[in-house]
């Protein structure tokens, strides 16, 4: 058994622990292996068909098996047991005896078996590739549509899944009962959370358990995408399929964020948002508190507008003085200062701006433009010739009409 030290480089960028413990049987398939797991380090175990890092609360006492045809290039799981447990982990490429073998599935089994009626928690990552997946499956397979499922006595029920920055599918769940993972058609979607900007009865993709980093999802071209997070929602359109890529700070708290866009070919962007500029972006000393740095993999055209719901109770809390909301405006970053674009509050609280480039981007209050001071106009020299002239043809009449009634009288 070898610490982690001999193996932490290999593995740093891989999304396992900088340090656990490394136990090699390349030279065997997971048939029968039993393991004493003692809290402190995580336990990782090399097989020649699968690798697994196992990590939980308390002591276990694992067996774990696996079908020689089962592939797994890794799966985490990290249980929390209230106290010492026995645990069974078996996995395969065919569902149990008696369970169905559903139809958009991708042939990875899990049985997870503990000796404890107890609840018992686990967070489980398996590690997708959706070009190995397509060649396996003879399919093309989208590795967002993806989703864990467990038996649920009748057929196999899925549940909130997300991809994390390591191209692991990640779900909570119980430790226990057979699980799998299904491809579904269309994400399970839930009632998007009420914020100014977002259209009344929206869907949201629910990731409210998830602060996104390194996210990754296809908008499809026409279809409005809006993925609910636990630190923001944001809506995304566009007129042709947009590869994302999502990271935000834990910092950033802005309830909604939209971007509408005109590709005009499909594109793939990756956005960071933070509360602090990125490198060599000097901070705007009125900015909300919040930076987004958007990059394109294409210099064509294009065209977008930005949206950003405005809460002015934030942005007082965040600036420490009242902010004028008709001065705010978004601004880019043109490499050595901050340029404000014509930007506009709709009904329903949105800063809005339009654009054709990407940047870095950010809002803040522009400085109040004091009135000048504006001198009455001098009539020119022939105005007032005119203004003479017609001066005295009102006396000349005046006088006129005197004499005529008086003659009358």
């Amino acid at each position: 058994m070898a610490s982690a030290s001999d193996r932490a480089e290999q593995q740093e960028t891989s999304g396992v622990p900088r340090e656990f413990h490394f136990t090699n049987m390349t030279e065997a398939t997971a048939s029968i292996m039993a393991h004493n797991f003692t809290v402190g380090l995580p336990n990782m175990f090399q097989f020649r068909n699968m690798t697994m890092m196992i990590n939980a609360s308390r002591n276990m006492v694992l067996n774990i098996t696996a079908d020689q045809t089962m592939n797994m290039k890794y799966l985490g799981l990290d249980i929390v047991n209230q106290r010492p447990l026995m645990l069974r982990i078996h996995a395969n490429s065919t569902p149990p005896a008696g369970l169905l073998c559903p139809e958009d599935g991708i042939r990875r089994y899990l049985e997870l078996e503990p000796n404890s009626t107890e609840p018992v928690s686990m967070r489980m990552r398996l590690r997708v590739e959706g070009a190995n997946l397509s060649l396996e499956m003879k399919r093309d397979v989208e590795i967002q549509r993806l989703r864990w499922a467990f038996w649920n006595g009748s057929d196999w029920e899925p549940v909130t899944s997300w991809i994390d920055e390591h191209g692991h599918l990640v779900a909570d769940g119980p430790c226990r009962g057979n699980w799998t993972i299904r491809e579904m058609e269309r994400p399970p979607t839930i009632h998007a959370p009420v914020v100014p900007g977002l259209p009344r009865g929206s869907r949201a993709y629910n990731y409210t358990m998830v602060t996104p980093r390194h996210f990754v999802w296809t908008v499809k071209e026409r279809e409005r995408a809006v993925f609910a997070f636990r630190n923001m929602t944001m809506m995304f359109n566009s007129t042709r399929n947009i590869e994302l890529n999502i990271t935000t700070g834990g910092g950033v708290v802005h309830r909604f964020f939209s971007l509408d866009i005109d590709p005009g070919e499909s594109v793939s962007l990756d956005m960071n948002v933070q509360v602090e500029p990125p490198g060599g972006v000097a901070a705007h000393a009125r900015s909300i508190g919040v930076y987004f740095e958007i990059e394109p993999n294409s210099t064509g055209p294009m065209r977008a507008e930005l949206g950003l719901a405005i809460d002015m109770e934030a942005i007082r809390e965040r600036l420490g003085e009242d902010v004028d909301p008709e001065r705010l405006r978004w601004m880019w970053w043109n490499g050595s200062s901050w340029v404000p674009v014509d930007s506009a509050i709709d009904e329903d609280g949105v800063l809005k701006a339009s654009t054709d480039h990407f940047s870095t981007w950010t809002v803040a209050e522009v400085e109040e433009q004091p009135d000048e001071p504006t001198e009455p106009d001098e009539p020119r020299e022939g105005a007032q010739w005119y203004v003479y002239i017609g001066a005295a043809l009102i006396v000349v009449g005046a006088i006129a009409v005197f004499f005529v009634v008086r003659k009358r009288t």
